[in-house]
């Protein structure tokens, strides 16, 4: 990636605002795309690395590997197909969420989610392409000795971008959290839930995401990065996660065995714990997630914070 001149602006002042000064031209000619929260040079590669392999996989007469990489691309953007089978290849997974009818449970059905429904990082992204229910268990080298990799518990599950979304109470987060009210009822709404469901389910969905995001540190606390490096044994995770079975959600997630992990932030954690109960307590814990746009509905599973029928939630 090189530098170029027109990408600062010269007329900040750096000792004022140095970054400013160093980015300000790349940003007024980039403005924020109206479907994306971040933008940054990163995703411009990104999008065109996409675009040139988009290229590749619609040019005609592919044979061999390339022919089952087209075949494979052109099933996931044949949006008539999809839309035509609906939530059809989704019911087995959604028959387990309808199940759910005790704490116990929790842990297999969470598991069984990270392992069929979210989506691993892209590569060179450090964020997940879906979220993942509760928490996510990933790979990562450990801060402290890079030539260590090692298994990492890390919240997850939040619809909105980060903790202040929920907690801050100026009337900008007040109103974007009123129009996700509005996004997680919809999404309700095209899975199937009825009109006052989705309500229902909406509510409980921010309730559940806010007492989640209040347990994360606040972006000042963050800055210091042996704040989030906990390191525990297994045994010192179950005692965390007391009463959400730790051997059974790895089992249902298809998790390697390893003897110790990185927990970022335990009191999360805690707080997981402690909402488990209520979530599973649900007749109905519906963990679905969809996404519109261009009048194409995409239904996936994803979310457990996407409650249809959560009456008994919160």
């Amino acid at each position: 990636m090189s530098l170029r001149a027109s990408d600062r602006d010269p007329s900040a002042d750096p000792g004022v605002d140095f970054y400013r000064f160093a980015c300000g031209g790349w940003i007024d000619a980039h403005p924020l795309p109206a479907d994306r929260r971040n933008y940054a040079r990163t995703n411009e590669i990104r999008d065109r690395n996409d675009a040139v392999l988009r290229r590749i996989l619609e040019r005609p007469g592919a044979t061999g590997d390339l022919r089952k990489a087209s075949d494979y691309y052109g099933a996931c953007v044949d949006t008539d197909a999809i839309e035509a089978r609906g939530l059809r290849p989704l019911q087995p997974a959604l028959a387990r969420i309808d199940a759910l009818s005790s704490r116990e449970e929790l842990p297999a059905l969470v598991g069984y989610l990270h392992r069929v429904a979210a989506e691993p990082p892209p590569l060179g992204s450090p964020s997940a392409a879906s979220a993942y229910p509760f928490f996510s268990l990933i790979g990562r080298s450990d801060p402290a000795d890079a030539r260590q990799q090692m298994a990492w518990v890390r919240p997850d599950g939040l619809g909105l971008p980060g903790r202040d979304y929920y907690l801050k109470t100026d009337e900008r987060s007040l109103a974007l959290r009123r129009r996700y009210h509005v996004h997680v009822e919809r999404t309700l709404n095209l899975a199937g839930a009825s009109v006052d469901a989705a309500g229902a389910g909406a509510d409980a969905v921010l309730a559940i995401e806010t007492s989640l995001a209040d347990a994360l540190p606040d972006s000042a606390a963050r800055r210091d990065p042996n704040s989030t490096r906990h390191l525990m044994t297994v045994a010192d995770l179950q005692a965390v996660l007391f009463g959400f079975d730790w051997p059974r959600y790895a089992a249902a997630a298809g998790a390697p065995a390893f003897a110790r992990l990185i927990v970022p932030v335990p009191e999360y954690l805690h707080q997981v714990k402690s909402r488990s109960g209520l979530l599973a307590s649900a007749s109905n814990l519906a963990i679905r997630s969809s996404d519109s746009s261009n009048g194409v509905t995409t239904t996936i599973v994803s979310r457990v914070n996407f409650a249809i029928e959560a009456r008994a939630v919160i």
